[in-house]
């Protein structure tokens, strides 16, 4: 089941192409990821699937529907405070304000646990950058939302947090969502997705693969290299 269809979608700059005629779906409950070099339209792709920018040419359907239900989509962008003043408390009851669903305490124990944020008291503003970045997982985690999409989760996570990285992609497949998130760190993508989204550099469109059409991480690689130049 397609919970998201991108028709003939194109955009430019000014007369810079950053993607042409794109054709893809989504699909429920399944893990992707975008993997492309910095400025070759994974942000802006991102944008546009949630409406925080139009297409110059095509569109969008969701679950059939030119508009997205109320929270079919929850989007972590990469650069992201958060809420500053809110303490771990505070941001999860406004995170279950917004997604007008009441939070499975049980659950987000278990996954504040995982991000060793369990205990954690002070204000957000204190935090570092990769502290912020597993709250923002651990919301994702728990999200109800059917498409999650983190633009550069693994940004500020050392070694312990890409391991929870993983567990929270894990989570969001097992809760029946789906996750599309892009990365720099190829062995991590490669490890968890089940499909990929390529863009070429040249002509700016994009490859679906699935995951058992590379045989290791080598060609995965060697392919993504070809495509973006």
């Amino acid at each position: 089941m397609n919970i998201v269809e991108c028709k003939d979608i194109s955009k430019k700059f000014k007369d810079k192409k950053i993607l042409d005629n794109v054709n893809i779906s989504i699909k429920k409950n399944e893990i992707i990821s975008l993997v492309a070099l910095n400025g070759q339209g994974k942000t802006t792709f991102f944008r546009m699937l949630t409406q925080l920018a139009k297409p110059d040419n095509g569109k969008f359907l969701y679950n059939g529907k030119d508009r997205p239900d109320e929270n079919l989509i929850f989007f972590v962008p990469e650069i992201t405070k958060g809420f500053p003043l809110l303490n771990i408390n505070e941001t999860v009851d406004f995170f279950s304000t917004l997604e007008k669903n009441n939070v499975d305490k049980n659950a987000l124990d278990e996954v504040l646990e995982k991000s060793s944020l369990l205990n954690e008291t002070n204000r957000t503003e204190s935090f570092s950058k990769g502290m912020r970045q597993k709250l923002w997982l651990c919301l994702a985690a728990i999200s109800k939302s059917k498409l999650i999409i983190i633009d550069e989760p693994l940004g500020g996570l050392d070694i312990k947090g890409k391991q929870f990285f993983k567990y929270v992609s894990q989570k969001i497949k097992e809760n029946g969502n789906t996750l599309l998130c892009s990365s720099h760190d190829l062995e991590t993508v490669f490890e968890i997705s089940e499909r990929f989204l390529f863009i070429e550099k040249k002509d700016r469109k994009m490859i679906s693969k699935n995951k058992d059409e590379f045989h290791s991480i080598k060609e995965f690689k060697d392919f993504f290299e070809k495509v973006s130049g």
